[in-house]
């Protein structure tokens, strides 16, 4: 008998429960058919977008304005504030703070790792790349747009901001009303095809715990990082609960660290399908890190190297990364040498200079990339 053939027509994204009694949430994670999710977008974001922009109030700085319009009684307002505000039960900040302390730590892996590993996978998915490459900013200012994607990923790491009102609980409020006025724009246009779900859908927005969560994880300990359990945990669930924030429903979200890797396990294959356009941008992306901050000597090979390294062949070779054969073979003494400096670390008094400098040393790298010009979470181009 097949069980999954009694599951109710209904899609209830908002429920993080199997729809059957008979069969665990896990099961029907692996199980649960996913072409719903690529055409569901985020309606509270998009008609907050959308009242923004009928009373006339800035989308530069939004929050003043939907916090003013809720106290009026702006329902649309209120419910996005709410979806907000909303903790949800599986969230523990001092479990987070763990995982944001161990990245601050290795902080020296933790650039290389989103840099060569995590800013790639952004545009791996070919609708991803279409929309990245529209707005033209990868192209025309690779370093612009780090660090601007690098207010997010660096801050994250001081969880107790990611409360509610909190400085990088905004930033994400904000992320998430961007990627709204994308979806809006592109869909009133003729320059998406509908037949490939919705741009920025929220499957393809759910592989935020995949990205950077567990592939991140992954390069850190390639390069040598030493991650206790309950760090490694809890910087996973740091992106689970950014993932919630940026609009993902909890019924496309883990309860459980099994859950979140049954989901990962299962759009990893939807979410990482490169075309030529993700290709031109890893090319982009490599041609611009040399007027990276302290990156102005190190050759493109070497960046070429590092993320061939951390990708796996199968997945550079699909990103268009170059071979450097002879050149790998430093990769594993530059390995060598950060897993003698994560075991430096275990001294409570280094590991905890350790990530005072690198919290202090991530802040001030991307204050000097964005040099003097905050971020402004606007999208741009014809996307």
């Amino acid at each position: 008998m097949n069980m999954l053939a009694d599951v109710p027509a209904t899609f209830s994204p908002d429920v993080p429960t199997s729809p059957l009694p008979a069969i665990s949430r896990k099961s029907w994670l692996w199980s649960m058919p996913l072409t719903p999710w690529l055409n569901l977008g985020d309606e509270l974001a998009e008609n907050v977008v959308k009242t923004l922009r009928a009373h006339k109030k800035p989308l530069a700085q939004p929050l003043p304005a939907i916090q003013q319009l809720a106290r009026e009684g702006n329902v649309a307002c209120q419910d996005f504030l709410a979806d907000m505000e909303m903790i949800p039960d599986r969230v523990d900040f001092e479990l987070m703070a763990k995982g944001g302390a161990m990245a601050y730590r290795h902080f020296p892996q933790l650039i290389i790792a989103l840099i060569h590993g995590g800013l790639m996978t952004t545009f791996s998915n070919a609708a991803s790349a279409h929309i990245l490459s529209g707005t033209q900013r990868l192209e025309q200012n690779v370093v612009r747009r780090l660090f601007e994607s690098s207010t997010l990923f660096f801050g994250v790491l001081d969880t107790e901001a990611l409360r509610p009102y909190g400085a990088v609980w905004e930033i994400c409020m904000r992320v998430r009303l961007m990627h709204a006025m994308v979806r809006l724009r592109l869909m009133a246009s003729e320059n998406w095809d509908m037949a490939t779900g919705l741009p920025i859908n929220q499957l393809h927005t759910a592989a935020g715990p995949l990205f950077f969560g567990t592939m991140v994880l992954e390069s850190l300990q390639a390069l040598g990082a030493k991650i206790r359990p309950e760090e490694h945990e809890g910087y996973y669930l740091i992106w689970r609960y950014v993932t919630r924030l940026l609009g993902v429903p909890l019924g496309l979200l883990g309860n459980t660290v099994a859950e979140q890797q049954a989901i990962d396990q299962r759009i990893l294959p939807l979410c990482f399908d490169p075309n030529d356009t993700s290709r031109q941008l890893a090319q982009a992306l490599f041609e611009g890190l040399k007027n990276l901050p302290d990156a102005h000597m190190i050759p493109k090979t070497v960046h070429e190297v590092l993320s061939r390294y951390l990708l796996g062949n199968e997945r550079a070779d699909g990103m268009g990364v170059a071979q450097h054969p002879i050149a790998m073979c430093w990769v594993a003494p530059l390995a060598f040498g950060l897993r003698i400096y994560s075991w430096t670390l275990r001294i409570p008094q280094v590991g905890r200079s350790a990530e005072k400098f690198g919290k202090r040393y991530l802040h001030n790298l991307v204050q000097r990339g964005l040099a003097g010009v905050a971020a402004d979470y606007q999208p741009h181009g014809h996307a």
